[in-house]
């Protein structure tokens, strides 16, 4: 997938970063995606920075956890790539069901959280498709 911009999202409680997930992007970019990630925003500047790559981004990539499934931001960020006609894709843990994610991306918008390694070659081999309701 190279030359393909991902913007990952990462929502957790206290708002910090998994040595997963900063593992999993780091991987990302070693199988040639550009990465921006949403755990680096701080402030308005890096609000609008965000803002910026999640616009400039082919793919969304959320991690999602249990306590996520009915966040505001996933929905939120599943319909703003949907309207910009944006792929995305859910990693979730092995204990989620996947019945528990939007509609959309229940049948084939997910994948199942393995190791960064494997997580992350899984993101870069799937085509880049809009999910639709």
């Amino acid at each position: 997938m190279p030359g393909i911009r991902a913007y990952v999202s990462h929502a957790l409680p206290a708002r910090t970063t998994s040595t997963w997930a900063t593992q999993f992007a780091d991987e990302l970019q070693r199988q040639g995606i550009d990465v921006a990630v949403e755990w680096s925003i701080r402030d308005e500047v890096s609000l609008a920075t965000a803002e910026r790559h999640f616009r400039q981004s082919d793919v969304v990539v959320a991690l999602v956890d249990h306590e996520s499934t009915e966040s505001a931001n996933l929905y939120f960020e599943l319909g703003a790539a949907m309207a910009g006609d944006k792929a995305f894709i859910a990693i979730i843990p092995s204990d989620l069901d996947p019945n528990r994610l939007p509609a959309p991306l229940r049948r084939d918008g997910f994948l199942v959280q393995r190791s960064p390694a494997e997580t992350a070659a899984a993101v870069a081999s799937r085509p880049l498709e809009r999910q639709t309701a």
